[in-house]
């Protein structure tokens, strides 16, 4: 063994585990392992190597917030310290909510002999766990409830990515799972105080240490991975390397464009615009593929009509068909919320049979113009027509084209 160095372990319980924590650190002093005043419960703890002997380990719970932005630093009392060190106990650090003191002399008094007192001490701690997971579970229900009122959570996967989506929902229910968890324990151990019981200073802390410290291992990675996702999501949005001229674009399109509409020739495309005239093309875990284009531009129709407007479509596969009846069925809905309630309206158009389609359904779309969706089988069409000029195309007649370019 070699005395002085420095070794790490994983914590094997959570911090709030007073009786976990005091037992497993008193096993560690028996192997020759001595938590150091530089230990980090935040996953690894950090120890000193030297001869083992029986050292007491206490966990006292702090009486006011522990954060290095609060009084002293988050640090106990000088006065507590001094008089912990008269009755040969040394103050080494803080975990979570507690000060941790030590004690290798086996003659010295305990830091606390009355369970009563040591119950009223846990009340702080108590209170802080329970405010903190009724905060919790008001995110997780306001969340829940968001979701299902607006209907949009298809939208709002496959706009941030579902998988990113789904790891922040993921991390949101297990930080209320844990901060209930938290509760309950310190509530048991405060009962157990109460009843005039001391606590268990022999505790098994192997038994659940494997499942803590894989299911710690695991809230990490998952932490990592949202942050580098969410990272690479602001970096993609701001940069959009995906996305290219639409006149670049040499595959099929599943759709119309709009300089395929009117007279052959005689489309002129808008190029005073950069974000207009774009394509990206990408997919997702619900849908195989996502296609997103704008066009901008004029042509004329065989009527003489000169028609000015622009078209954004967004073509989804997605993964079944249920899921794109649902993603149908939320465009409306989210459309609703940016138009003026005194705007938005439905508007009469030929029926899905007629169209060719499962589903068809048109309404008002934001800043001014329609939009419309159609459904056949796994695919889904979400297109806004808005139109600038006094010449202009009907619905009706927008409709049936673009339409008939999906049965073509």
């Amino acid at each position: 063994m070699k005395i002085g160095k420095r070794v790490y372990r994983l914590v094997p319980c959570p911090w709030y585990d007073v009786e976990g924590i005091e037992s497993w650190l008193e096993s560690m002093a028996q192997e020759g392992l001595f938590l150091r005043k530089e230990a980090h419960f935040g996953g690894f703890t950090s120890f000193e190597q030297g001869e083992p002997k029986t050292v007491r380990y206490r966990l006292e719970a702090a009486q006011r917030s522990t954060s290095f932005l609060s009084e002293s630093g988050g640090e106990p009392d000088a006065e507590a310290v001094e008089m912990s060190g008269e009755l040969g106990w040394e103050y080494l650090t803080k975990c979570g909510q507690f000060y941790i003191y030590a004690c290798d002399d086996p003659d010295a008094p305990e830091l606390n002999t009355d369970p009563s007192v040591q119950a009223m001490a846990l009340s702080y701690v108590r209170k802080d766990g329970r405010d903190s997971a009724i905060v919790n579970v008001l995110w997780v229900l306001l969340l829940l409830g968001l979701t299902w009122y607006g209907r949009c959570w298809l939208l709002l996967a496959l706009q941030y990515s579902s998988w990113l989506v789904l790891l922040t929902a993921v991390m949101i229910i297990g930080e209320m799972v844990f901060g209930i968890k938290r509760v309950l324990m310190i509530r048991r151990l405060r009962k157990k105080l109460l009843e005039g019981n001391q606590p268990d200073r022999k505790k098994d802390w192997k038994k659940h240490a494997f499942g803590y410290r894989a299911g710690r291992l695991l809230s990490v990675l998952v932490a990592v991975v949202w942050v580098v996702g969410a990272c690479a999501y602001w970096m993609n949005s701001v940069e959009n390397p995906n996305e290219i001229p639409i006149t670049e674009y040499q595959g099929e399109l599943p759709y119309l464009r709009l300089s395929e509409i009117g007279v052959e020739g005689s489309f002129d495309r808008d190029k005073a615009m950069d974000y207009t005239n774009k394509i990206t093309v990408s997919s997702d875990w619900l849908a195989g593929t996502v296609i997103q284009s704008n066009e901008s531009g004029e042509f004329t129709m065989e009527d003489g009509r000169r028609i000015d407007c622009a078209m954004y479509v967004t073509y989804t596969d997605m993964r079944a068909d249920w899921l794109a009846r649902e993603l149908a069925a939320e465009y409306p809905i989210s459309s609703k919320r940016e138009v003026k309630k005194d705007r938005f309206q439905f508007f009469d158009i030929p029926s899905a049979e007629e169209l060719g389609v499962d589903s068809a359904v048109a309404y008002s779309a934001y800043p001014m113009g329609c939009a419309v969706v159609l459904v056949k089988g796994s695919e889904v069409w979400q297109a806004d027509l808005m139109q600038f000029r006094e010449d202009s195309l009907s619905i009706d007649e927008w409709v049936r084209m673009f339409a008939a370019s999906l049965n073509g």
